[in-house]
């Protein structure tokens, strides 16, 4: 049986990253609830296992969640898996674009050769939180463009060089 308790305290423990202790109260609900369902993502997302967390967000997307928390999650598992296409459909679903989604559609169009747009979502991130951006940027130019075997040396250094720039 569900109850709202239930799922705040699970909520919590996801936060707190008690990962173990919410599959246990998890598994003592009802998966015909959207709200478990986004919480099973979350969980699975958390762990990194994209295809788990994208299962439970289509489920809980069929059983009428359309909430912002749903499309991200969405986006990310999509992005993780590389799916760029289908990331940038979800986040541009996420009505309240925070630093977050505003770099990830930035990143993931940028990944697209969407140049322009990428470039309007990072300036929207800079504009909400110009420190964090500055963080990220590191962050993404060793995970996505360092390995990028179609980008040249030449083309990598402008790229950093730019990222730099901001």
């Amino acid at each position: 049986m569900f109850k709202s308790t239930n799922l705040k305290l699970i909520e919590k423990l996801i936060l707190n990253n008690k990962l173990k202790e919410a599959f246990v109260l998890l598994k003592e609900q009802s998966k015909d609830i959207p709200e478990i369902n986004i919480l099973y993502s979350k969980l699975y997302l958390l762990q990194n296992k994209s295809l788990m967390a994208l299962r439970y967000a289509k489920k809980a997307l069929n059983q009428g969640s359309k909430s912002d928390e749903i499309y991200f999650i969405l986006g990310n598992s999509y992005f993780n898996g590389g799916k760029y296409f289908d990331a940038i459909t979800n986040f541009k679903k996420v009505k309240f674009k925070n630093v977050n989604i505003n770099f990830l559609l930035f990143i993931s169009l940028l990944l697209i050769g969407n140049i322009p747009s990428a470039r309007q979502y990072l300036n929207a991130a800079i504009k909400l939180d110009k420190n964090k951006v500055k963080k990220l940027m590191p962050y993404f130019y060793r995970l996505f463009i360092v390995p990028n075997p179609q980008l040249t040396n030449v083309e990598k250094e402008h790229i950093k060089f730019k990222l730099h720039m901001q």
